[in-house]
């Protein structure tokens, strides 16, 4: 955690929600390394979750540490899951932050000191992130969903940092050891919150701000390989890619659909340059799939 925060005593106050998970001890001790002013939320382990959902990507599991943050005036807060390896954010105000508006900040701040480097992003994240990385000089490189995907290709391409959608973040901490660590990545933001001066809210606004994203839309479908087709077969001049499902770009927006492993589900990302053309495509894509 010192090397994460540059070396030395990060100031700073911020809300961890602990979701009643497995790492209460550990976020404890770090709020006391860091000399930070840490307000723990629901840090006692208890496997029925009593207070709300472990899953930082419901927004009901982020409203809890939302209103902590705007009730002490934090920096900012993050909600962990249950066996705490994801990590979301929400700034200042208590507005969640995906983690590929954050994951760009922090791709800033690594690449200033190791330019060029490789950062490897899901396929399912916002064009946001990979076009910062190319902007910041660095080489964007996209994974499958999952951390298995994510990992080979960080140690493939030695890249410095990884980020899934989900909540997962990785580390190159060595030349030998990467680390998957939500207490890396708190100490990260910390640091650079340190040296900008500026709320997180102002840093990310603009990321928000370029492109509009829908919700993921899960459809249950009785041929998963059929209903891909379809999909195919409708846009015959698209740009179409297969690293995992189907990734379509049209121009004014770009999805991914790709089978659940476990499920009988096809799960629907999709952004757009304009909110109108999210919902335009996304209820035209819902006629498609079958859903309604």
């Amino acid at each position: 955690a010192d090397n994460a925060g540059g070396g030395r005593k990060l100031a700073g106050s911020v809300v961890i929600d602990v979701s009643n998970g497995s790492a209460g001890r550990v976020f404890t001790r770090l709020v006391q390394r860091l000399g930070i002013d840490g307000t723990l939320l629901n840090a006692q382990p208890d496997g029925s979750f009593p207070n709300h959902d472990p899953n930082p990507l419901k927004e009901e599991s982020r409203r809890q540490a939302a209103a902590a943050v705007r009730e002490r005036k934090a920096d900012f807060g993050v909600i962990l899951d249950g066996d705490g390896d994801r990590i979301l954010f929400v700034d200042e105000r208590g507005q969640g932050i995906e983690n590929y508006f954050l994951s760009c900040l922090v791709a800033e701040d690594l690449l200033a000191s190791r330019p060029g480097a490789a950062i490897v992003y899901d396929l399912i994240s916002s064009r946001v992130l990979p076009e910062r990385i190319a902007e910041l000089g660095g080489r964007a490189v996209v994974s499958k969903v999952g951390y298995t995907h994510l990992y080979d290709r960080m140690v493939e391409t030695g890249a410095v940092f990884g980020a899934e959608t989900s909540g997962h973040v990785y580390f190159k901490v060595s030349d030998t050891y990467y680390t998957e660590s939500a207490a890396w990545a708190l100490t990260a933001v910390l640091g650079l919150l340190s040296r900008r001066r500026r709320p997180l809210s102002a840093l990310v606004d603009p990321l928000r701000g370029r492109y509009a994203q829908a919700p993921e839309i899960n459809v249950e479908v009785p041929d998963k390989d059929a209903a891909l087709a379809r999909v195919e077969r409708a846009f015959p001049g698209a740009k179409i890619e297969r690293l995992d499902g189907l990734s379509v770009d049209l121009g004014d927006c770009w999805f991914n659909v790709r089978p659940s492993n476990t499920e009988p589900l096809l799960r629907l990302r999709l952004e757009a340059r304009s909110a109108e053309a999210a919902a335009a495509r996304t209820a035209e894509l819902r006629g498609l799939l079958g859903s309604r």
